[in-house]
């Protein structure tokens, strides 16, 4: 079954709004979010052949983050990013790869 990037993308951004909604930053509750949001893209990805792994990452307001991140996989794999803000200005991005094995 093949991927398609931008589906899984949409997904992984339905997750992260969900998991940041209207919250205000909170240094003690901010690895929650991005443990919540790597499991439910976990879910997401989790196919019988492949290896995933997931790395997401919540930033306050005005803090910096990287934009974009490019790979080289094979036709078989699949690499999305996807990252969100909230109002208040929380972002939680996440990085997905799925490798065939």
């Amino acid at each position: 079954m093949a991927w398609n990037n931008a589906d899984m993308k949409a997904q992984m951004e339905n997750v992260l709004e969900r998991v940041i909604a209207d919250k205000e930053w909170s240094n003690s509750e901010a690895g929650d979010w991005t443990k919540m949001a790597q499991a439910d893209v976990f879910k997401l990805f989790k196919r019988d052949g492949y290896k995933i792994v997931v790395m997401c990452e919540a930033l306050s307001k005005g803090a910096g983050c990287v934009k974009e991140q490019y790979s080289l996989v094979s036709a078989d794999d699949c690499v999305v990013q996807a990252q969100v803000t909230n109002t208040n200005g929380i972002t939680l991005s996440a990085l997905a790869v799925a490798c065939k094995y």
